[in-house]
């Protein structure tokens, strides 16, 4: 989009900051992996930076696992305003025992919503070793447990696992939003 999505803001409030408050409902810790430190210090959380340089997401998972003693990490980009906190005791709770677990909505798998342990690392180094950065390859190597977010699901809407990478999609979420 141009510009740091993740101090875009739906309601006034950065996109970031409402990722961090949302979580700070489900979980007793919240960090944040990025290399921005400075731009995100008005969180008032840890910021872990990569270790990893320049692999996009995955390296952000990777250093969080590596850098936090949490047996799993639930992961959610800040691009993603519409992610309730049941959606997330919904994937956490029906996550079972997988080194990955992400919900999927109308066959698309949302790797940046989900659950990740600490068993997952050695097949995140090895596809950052080959320069296999997409997430959706990792959840098909670890054989990721999707966890189907439907219509009859008292939380479910549309547009929940919408992230925005558009200046169309952020239009529509301010619309939404608006609603």
């Amino acid at each position: 989009m141009g510009r740091d999505k993740a101090l875009i803001e739906i309601g006034g409030v950065p996109l970031i900051k409402h990722a961090a408050a949302m979580l700070s409902a489900v979980f007793p810790d919240v960090v944040v992996a990025s290399d921005r430190r400075e731009e995100y210090s008005f969180l008032d959380l840890p910021i872990i930076p990569d270790i990893r340089k320049n692999c996009g997401p995955l390296g952000g998972i990777h250093a969080a696992l590596t850098q936090t003693k949490a047996d799993s990490l639930f992961v959610l980009a800040c691009d993603m305003p519409f992610v309730s906190p049941e959606l997330v005791r919904h994937v956490v709770a029906n996550a079972s025992r997988a080194a990955v677990a992400v919900p999927v909505m109308d066959g698309r798998a949302q790797p940046l919503c989900g659950l990740y342990a600490r068993a997952v690392l050695p097949a995140i180094e090895l596809a950052l070793d080959h320069g296999m950065y997409k997430l959706l390859h990792l959840l098909e190597e670890v054989k990721a447990t999707l966890i189907p977010i439907t219509p009859e699901l008292s939380f479910s809407a549309p547009h929940i696992l919408d992230n925005l990478n558009s200046v169309a999609d952020l239009e529509r979420a301010l619309f939404i939003a608006n609603q």
